[in-house]
Formats: C-alpha cells, structure tokens, sequence
C-alpha cells in the first residue's frame, strides 16, 4: 500500500518560498500606501497652487500670496492638507520673495506619511505667464512620497 502526502521537506520549501514573498511585498506595500497618502495631501492643494498662480500674475510678488482671502487666495487656508482621517499633512504657505513660492506639507509626525516632508516650489517660468511646480522631498525617496528625485 503507497502512502500519499508531502514530505516534511517539501512542506518546508514551500514554507521559505511564501516567506521570501513576503518580505518582498510588504515593504513594497507599505510603501504604496504611504505614496496613496501623500498623493492626496499633495493633490488637494491643488487649488492653492492655481490661487498662487493667479496672485503672482496680479502682483507679481509671492509674499503678497501668502495670507487668506487677499489676492485671489482662498479665504481660509487649511491647516493640513489630505485625508481627513488623520493621515494628512500640516500644511504651510512662504512667500519669500518675488521669485519663490513655497508648499510645505510636514508629516514630519504622522508614520502614514512616512515622518516625511514635502516642500513644493512654484517659479514663474520665462514669460512669468504661469508657475512651474517643482518638488523637494527631503531625507525620503520618491519611492516613499512619489514626487521628487
């Protein structure tokens, strides 16, 4: 009489192999996630890169950009910027100078956003008719944030 099953040997290959799965896909997931969340923080400041836009092409001066309800911005500025389950990032706003318009999301304190910080640049390209929107993401890598180098 032949007896059937698996050998405690291929019991454990397969073992090794679901475990090497593992350890591949979820860092890669977790950094998936992490990349959905800062998506959205950056994507819902949409609105504020088009007030900006429009400010500078009024005043051509980004620290006349900065404060709520003046020169087209929105008249209340969030404080923080994403989802509203508490994954979003604290959110600011410099003008520093006629050139420059900083976006900073600070998740510098939330784990789903990695302990990231975004800072997002906009300067006025040749003609000074629209802002070109450039990202700086700090001590993460794109792989974690999705924007940057």
């Amino acid at each position: 009489m032949k007896q059937q099953g698996f050998t405690l040997i291929e019991l454990m290959i397969v073992v090794a192999i679901i475990g090497i799965l593992a350890a591949i896909a979820i860092p890669q997931y977790n950094n998936y996630v992490m990349r959905a969340h800062w998506s959205d923080a950056l994507s819902s400041a949409a609105s504020v890169q088009t007030a900006a836009a429009e400010c500078y092409q009024e005043t051509n001066d980004f620290t006349q950009c900065t404060t709520a309800g003046s020169n087209g911005m929105p008249a209340t500025m969030p404080s923080s910027m994403g989802s509203a389950n508490g994954t979003g990032a604290t959110f600011g706003l410099s003008g520093t100078s006629t050139s420059t318009f900083k976006m900073t999301f600070d998740g510098s304190q939330n784990s789903a956003l990695g302990n990231c910080t975004v800072i997002e640049t906009g300067t006025p390209n040749a003609s000074g008719t629209a802002l070109q929107w450039s990202f700086d993401d700090g001590s993460c890598s794109k792989a974690q944030t999705g924007v940057g180098t």
